[in-house]
């Protein structure tokens, strides 16, 4: 119950982080795909179920571990909190370029 509910709050995060990432002008095209592409994912879902017929533990072992592997990936995204939201694919680049500075600064 504990996984299922993560997994829950999980899928409701990502709508909101996906569109702080994109700036406006792709914003809605790329909350679409990445809506599509967890519905085709969706799809595959109950056939994992079959991979039991060759071990009895396969279909556990893939739900357990996918998302013990994408939990920690998510700490690789940017923080967006008290950050304005890039408006324009120049607003993206300009972002990009302060954070490898930032990176850089720290390293030395």
């Amino acid at each position: 119950m504990i996984s299922k509910t993560l997994i829950s709050g999980a899928f409701t995060t990502i709508y909101v982080f996906t569109a702080e990432l994109f700036p406006s002008e792709m914003r809605s095209a790329v909350i679409s795909l990445t809506n599509s592409s967890g519905k085709i994912v969706g799809l595959f879902t109950p056939f994992i179920a079959y991979l039991a017929i060759y071990r009895q533990y396969l279909p556990l072992l893939i739900f357990g571990i996918l998302p013990t592997i994408a939990g920690p990936l998510l700490l690789l995204l940017p923080e967006t909190r008290g950050e304005p939201l890039p408006q324009t694919l120049r607003d993206v680049k300009r972002m990009k370029r302060q954070s490898n500075l930032l990176d850089k600064r720290r390293d030395t």
